[in-house]
């Protein structure tokens, strides 16, 4: 509805970081899955992080990805508020 307001009340950041030789099981997505479900949490924003090679990172969005690499995180799809930026990129590699 136009006009309308929405209020998100207190908004956190969570980081969820893999080793990179560790496997990605999956087993995580549906208790993440069931929060989201049950309105206790509201995801606004899905945003991947990555070190590249020369030590420095890089973030993408959840869009035109394959669920054959995400898996169940496909359901987060376009999911961005536009919160996230270079800046929160670079903030969740550090503490990875």
């Amino acid at each position: 509805m136009e006009g309308q307001e929405t209020d998100f009340g207190p908004v956190d950041v969570v980081v969820i970081g893999y080793p990179p030789d560790a496997p990605m099981t999956g087993e995580a997505v549906p208790l993440l899955l069931d929060l989201v479900d049950r309105g206790i949490i509201r995801v606004l924003d899905v945003l991947f992080v990555m070190e590249n090679e020369d030590g420095t990172y890089s973030g993408f969005e959840a869009s035109a990805l394959d669920a054959d690499s995400i898996g169940d995180l496909k359901v987060f799809e376009g999911a961005s508020s536009g919160l996230l930026g270079e800046d929160d990129v670079r903030t969740a590699g550090e503490a990875i």
